[in-house]
């Protein structure tokens, strides 16, 4: 929320035995937080019980406080950074289809992709998530910085307010739009070209709790913004479409991936979930770019239907690090977004709650 200052500083201190799975996967994610002037530094002591455990060296010190490099640029290659392996989707249970609020773009090329939770208290929230996921692919703009925040958002809420043809609306949506509006939350990931070496840069953009998951081949993995399932809650931070309403700070992260790393692009209630089998040392990444939509669609019904998870709008965006050569294709923002043959209603008549 300090997105001016220096890169935060965090001197983590446990014994040998308390570097468990989780809490080298909390570090992980600590370690890609980002700021404007780089990203966090983080100093693991280790210590034995009852033994003077010391003090980090000057040269260890200074590399914690010294002059920052700021955030990693992020070119945009000009070959596909990723495959789409799999996209995800369903409403509440008891909903229609056309329920669905949560939305998800791909930018041309496959170097950029974005996950956006609609909030069901607005209105037309579905196509303000939808319109906040195309802009961050089309712009990849940088919202650490504030005026380009304020241009964007008002990009996003003129696109918005055209494509629900508000002139024509019945004065009681124009009075909730006016009142209430839409928000969503956002996690947005660019990629930069391969290095020779055959790595990428990586930077995430995160406003609320949709959450992304970096897995490499080896099984280590890290999130942004969150790290476990008890932080999710039921007031999280929100891009909202009504004027007047300025928007809250977002969190960065970066780092590097290699070829055959997976990324998870999730909604809360999925993100949830993962976090909460990956604590349990029951995440099976890479399933999730084997399964069906059926598969995947029985799944989450039947966690639901047991209460082992909210019912909530369920999304999740799987993709694939490409290799540093050019792909047979790229995949856009012209996703056909289907549910068992079932296409999305297209924007037209709306009830006084925003759905088809």
């Amino acid at each position: 929320r300090h997105a001016d200052a220096g890169p935060p500083v965090f001197i983590h201190c446990a014994t040998a035995d308390g570097a468990d799975a989780p809490s080298e996967a909390a570090v992980r994610a600590t370690r890609s937080l980002a700021v404007r002037g780089g990203c966090a530094r983080v100093l693991e002591w280790t210590f034995v019980p009852g033994t003077d455990a010391g003090f980090p060296s000057d040269d260890v010190w200074n590399m914690l406080f010294d002059h920052p490099e700021g955030r990693p640029i992020v070119e945009v290659p000009t070959e596909p950074a990723f495959t789409v392996e799999r996209s995800f989707w369903s409403q509440k249970r008891g909903n229609d289809p056309g329920q669905w609020e949560d939305a998800f773009a791909v930018g041309d090329g496959g170097t950029v992709a974005a996950v956006c939770d609609g909030a069901s208290e607005g209105i037309f929230c579905r196509d303000w998530a939808a319109r906040l996921a195309s802009r961050f692919v089309a712009d990849r703009p940088d919202l650490a910085d504030r005026a380009a925040v304020a241009a964007w958002i008002t990009a996003a809420r003129n696109d918005w307010r055209a494509a629900i043809n508000y002139p024509q609306l019945r004065w009681s949506q124009q009075n909730k739009v006016n009142e209430t509006g839409a928000s969503a939350t956002l996690i947005g990931v660019e990629f930069g070209p391969a290095t020779a070496d055959d790595t990428r840069t990586w930077r995430a953009t995160a406003i609320g709790d949709a959450c992304l998951v970096h897995i490499t081949p080896a099984g280590e993995w890290l999130s942004f913004p969150l790290t476990a399932a008890e932080q999710f809650n039921s007031a999280p931070a929100l891009l909202r479409r009504k004027l007047g309403v300025v928007p809250p700070p977002a969190a960065f992260a970066a780092g590097t991936c290699r070829a055959g790393d997976l990324f998870l692009l999730a909604t809360d209630a999925v993100a949830g979930r993962l976090l909460g089998a990956a604590a349990r040392g029951e995440a099976n990444w890479d399933s999730y770019s084997t399964k069906t939509p059926d598969e995947w669609l029985a799944e989450f019904d039947e966690l639901r239907d047991s209460g082992n998870m909210v019912n909530d709008d369920c999304t999740l965006l799987v993709l694939r690090v490409a290799p540093g050569v050019p792909a047979e294709r790229a995949d856009s923002t012209e996703i056909e977004q289907t549910q068992g043959g079932v296409t999305l209603t297209p924007l037209g008549a709306f009830t006084d709650d925003g759905h088809p």
